[in-house]
């Protein structure tokens, strides 16, 4: 029995010793990570992360961006290191946050964390014309009106970038003079579109994505979201 006894516990010591030795050999890693300060709302950030040991870069290893919930970390991309032990990821940025790299570990490398870093989720102008645009939804449309409690089309557009200091004459065509001509398939919340008819602009609202926009149309209608799917158009931007 005492035989026996010794032979459990210098086993127990064997595999103590070859659990702490295992813990040891693994190499130490580093993990750094490049994110941009700011993007848009909505857009997506890019962020660049770097595993490294004392002796250079691991490839090959998966390497997570996780964001800080009010719950923890939540992953939110995963790439694999290239052989200069740089993986870069790119996800849609809803609001602003606190992200860090993290390396599980796996073989010999034990597994790092990076620093944190903040990302802010910033509004362009276009998606602060189109916040104040849904704020004036249901409001009359009256021929020649430019706000605030009624509005044609040419006078909705001047409202609205008005209030975010910008100047545009009461009239669609001269708007669209007055603005930056963009492609089509350029166009961004925010930008002016000008429909047409007979080849000459009748109309202009407000971009919102998709194929709607803000605006009045007519005498009797509000406004309102409007598509103008099928329609021939231009695109303006104001700077």
């Amino acid at each position: 029995m005492r035989a026996f006894r010794f032979v459990a516990v210098l086993l127990a010591g064997l595999l103590l010793f070859l659990t702490v030795g295992a813990a040891s050999a693994a190499t130490a890693t580093s993990l750094r990570i490049d994110a941009p300060p700011s993007v848009p709302a909505g857009a997506r950030a890019t962020v660049h992360l770097r595993l490294v040991t004392s002796q250079g870069a691991v490839p090959g290893q998966s390497v997570l961006v996780q964001r800080k919930d009010p719950s923890g970390w939540v992953q939110v991309a995963k790439a694999t290191t290239g052989s200069d032990g740089l993986a870069t990821v790119a996800f849609a940025l809803g609001s602003t946050a606190r992200f860090r790299g993290h390396f599980r570990g796996a073989g010999s490398y034990a597994a790092t964390t990076s620093a944190e870093v903040v990302i802010k989720a910033t509004q362009t102008l276009g998606d602060r014309a189109v916040a104040e645009a849904k704020r004036h939804a249901g409001k009359s449309y009256r021929y020649g009106a430019a706000g605030p409690s009624s509005f044609d089309c040419s006078g909705f557009t001047l409202y609205v970038y008005k209030q975010l200091g910008r100047s545009l004459p009461h009239n669609s065509g001269a708007q669209r003079d007055a603005t930056k001509q963009v492609a089509n398939g350029s166009k961004r919340p925010g930008d002016l579109i000008f429909t047409f008819r007979s080849g000459r602009i009748t109309h202009v609202g407000l971009y919102a994505g998709g194929t709607d926009m803000w605006s009045p149309v007519q005498s009797g209608d509000h406004v309102r979201l409007q598509s103008f799917s099928g329609r021939t158009y231009t695109v303006g931007r104001i700077g």
